[in-house]
């Protein structure tokens, strides 16, 4: 996967609440479903554990007592800070830097048009007094 691959990808999601908000939940959920399968604690405590792990905090309540939670324990705890607050950071800023003044789609074309032409005037000055 290439540079503009992944930063289209996080564009995307960044764009989309939705999409983004998926992401966030599953990101805890599935790890917590899994720990609590694995590991000997409820569901509550493995959410508990899920939400430590991905924001770094670590409080060390439930610790993994099996090479699998250990792994997932790391897994989470880099997907968190590196992937999942990089996609935050880029929703909040995308949705903080949107322009409610910016010219639509059709206005840019119609602005554009209108600077094409006075090109043209302007390069045959002679011409284009006869076609006013």
């Amino acid at each position: 996967m290439t540079k503009a691959n992944v930063r289209s990808t996080v564009l995307v999601m960044a764009n989309h609440w939705k999409i983004l908000a998926a992401v966030f939940l599953l990101s805890i959920l599935i790890p917590a479903t899994l720990y609590c399968i694995i590991e000997p604690y409820t569901f509550v405590q493995s959410l508990e554990w899920a939400v430590y792990m991905i924001t770094s905090t670590g409080l060390g309540s439930y610790g993994a007592t099996t090479l699998a939670g250990q792994l997932m324990g790391l897994a989470l705890m880099l997907w968190g800070p590196v992937m999942l607050m990089a996609i935050v950071t880029a929703g909040i800023v995308n949705f903080l830097r949107v322009d409610p003044n910016a010219f639509t789609d059709a206005e840019q074309e119609e602005i554009l048009s209108y600077i094409r032409e006075q090109r043209e005037k302007e390069k045959y000055p002679l011409i284009s007094k006869y076609y006013e």
